[in-house]
């Protein structure tokens, strides 16, 4: 058991594998569903589920020649998820007994699911957080003396923020935060570059890099988003 625990543990160690189980644990979704709904293209996803299905972390069942998946009661167990039916076993040997039941009785129509924060989940958010911030920092603080050796256009920072954030925080809002970060710590190495420098200036000249970081970054974030959503595979099975 602790060697078959082991092994459920890290298959949902990996991010996209938990991403799956999560999406999943909202409602069933077939193949292509699935991959649209974690970005990774179909043959990845495919792949994660093959370890998923032998792990009985996920079912599976045949609608219409299209395969739709679902979590198992067990996965919930391990990632904290809770169905809208009801609450995730106390147990891992219960959860693989009311799997074993959810996997014959997977054709009837799931209820809303509900998302419990997990430790897993919350791992996950905490590094995307920080390798965020320290981006967004190393872009803001390394501008200033790069323009000064050679000219560099402000854009060219504001669109790597926005690139960063697609990949990083994946939403608006976390585009903005960075390029206030990024902006103040451009605005903090030019005060030192500048000589005769006030914080009037800084100031101003916070505001007038941030109003380009924003642009920019949330440009890039749009473009770059909409080029992975285009990666993604949509052939049918």
């Amino acid at each position: 058991m602790q060697c078959e625990n082991r092994e459920i543990m890290e298959a949902l160690g990996d991010r996209t594998r938990f991403s799956i189980v999560e999406a999943l644990s909202r409602k069933p979704m077939s193949g292509d569903e699935l991959a649209e709904s974690v970005q990774r293209a179909r043959s990845t996803v495919e792949s994660h589920l093959a370890v998923l299905l032998r792990l009985n972390l996920v079912t599976r069942r045949l609608d219409e020649r299209t395969y739709y998946y679902e979590a198992t009661p067990l996965a919930r167990h391990y990632t904290g998820i809770a169905s809208g039916s009801g609450t995730a076993p106390e147990t891992p040997v219960a959860a693989a007994s009311s799997a074993s039941a959810s996997a014959s009785a997977s054709e009837s129509s799931s209820s809303s699911a509900s998302t419990v924060e997990s430790p897993f989940l919350r791992s996950f958010k905490f590094r995307s957080r920080i390798i965020s911030i320290a981006a967004a920092v190393v872009i803001g603080a390394i501008w200033p003396p790069l323009n000064a050796l050679i000219p560099i256009s402000i854009l060219v920072p504001a669109l790597t923020l926005g690139m960063l954030a697609a990949v990083l925080q994946r939403d608006t809002r976390g585009t903005i935060n960075m390029a206030v970060i990024a902006s103040f710590f451009t605005s903090v190495a030019s005060y030192f570059m500048m000589e005769g420098a006030t914080l009037m200036t800084v100031g101003v000249l916070f505001f007038a890099v941030l109003t380009i970081m924003v642009a920019g970054g949330l440009a890039a974030f749009l473009f770059t988003r909409m080029v992975m959503r285009r990666m993604t595979p949509r052939v049918k099975k």
